[in-house]
């Protein structure tokens, strides 16, 4: 189970109000708001977290069980900002 603070942290992570989080996971925002009231376990019904969780989750929310950060954004792959020779057909590689 996901805290009301991972929740919380989360959203805030991916730069989202409540009212835009509450619309991706299709559950109401006093639910949302109610949830991220606790620091632990949400008062809110397991379906509504499951739709949250599912929606963070699916923006690239990480939740971890131990140790800090408690979320943190998945990588989606390496960049390329930076890196010589990203395009093959560069001569700028040596």
């Amino acid at each position: 189970m996901i805290t009301g603070r991972q929740i919380r942290d989360g959203r805030e992570l991916l730069g989202l109000s409540q009212p835009q989080l509450a619309r991706a996971a299709k559950v109401p925002v006093a639910a949302l708001i109610r949830a991220e009231r606790s620091d632990g376990e949400p008062s809110i019904t397991i379906a509504h977290v499951g739709s949250i969780r599912s929606a963070l989750e699916g923006a690239g929310v990480v939740f971890t069980q131990d140790g800090e950060p408690w979320v943190k954004l998945k990588r989606t792959g390496p960049t390329d900002v930076g890196r010589r020779g990203s395009d093959p057909t560069s001569e700028s590689d040596g």
